[in-house]
């Protein structure tokens, strides 16, 4: 029995971060929201056996491919309200594109490349976002953005699509492999370059 009106411990909060909002892992329980070191909504209700992921807690109503723009948008508006005065952090880590594999409906059919490339085309819509903000908030070319990718490939392309921004992603049969991260590739926006 978990007693979640606790706090959690040894979460962003506890290693220095002054704000967190996120899920722990989408596909894993509790399938719930943490704000800061506590859950959002507790996790009532068992999670259904036609939903991708492991047996579990689920809150009201979570829903998976909800949880990309649910992240975004928190992202957006943090950028939005920060004060120009003082930097800041902030550390977006996208579910994508890990399973669960779910694009939202605006982007099924998308890519051409089934689901996958779909939800490609989401995360490079929601990284779009995050970009647009700092470029609104006027601080783009104060900012430093990097993009690591999680692991190696371990087979060659199998097929490209062009994404929501344009941009040719290969889509590949696997991305795991002994390597793994020990040679991840990064995309890398220094502060004031283009």
């Amino acid at each position: 029995n978990i007693d979640y009106e606790k706090p959690m411990g040894g979460g962003p909060i506890d290693c220095g971060f002054d704000h967190y909002f996120g899920d722990d892992v989408p596909n894993f329980p509790p399938y719930t929201w943490f704000e800061q070191d506590r859950v959002v909504t507790e996790p009532t209700e068992e999670k259904p056996e036609g939903m991708f992921g492991h047996v579990g807690a689920m809150a009201p109503g979570w829903a998976l491919d909800a949880v990309m723009p649910e992240i975004t948008g928190r992202s957006v508006s943090y950028i939005e309200e920060s004060g120009e005065e003082k930097p800041f952090f902030l550390y977006f880590p996208l579910t994508a594109p890990h399973t669960p594999i779910v694009p939202t409906d605006e982007f099924r059919g998308m890519s051409g490349c089934g689901e996958y490339g779909d939800y490609m085309c989401e995360v490079d819509w929601c990284v779009g976002q995050v970009m647009a903000a700092l470029e609104r908030k006027g601080i783009a070319d104060k900012s430093c953005s990097c993009s690591p990718a999680t692991m190696a490939l371990k087979t060659p392309p199998t097929a490209t699509f062009r994404s929501t921004a344009t941009t040719v992603w290969p889509i590949c049969a696997a991305s795991s492999g002994i390597r793994g991260k020990a040679d991840i590739a990064c995309l890398l926006w220094p502060a004031g370059r283009e």
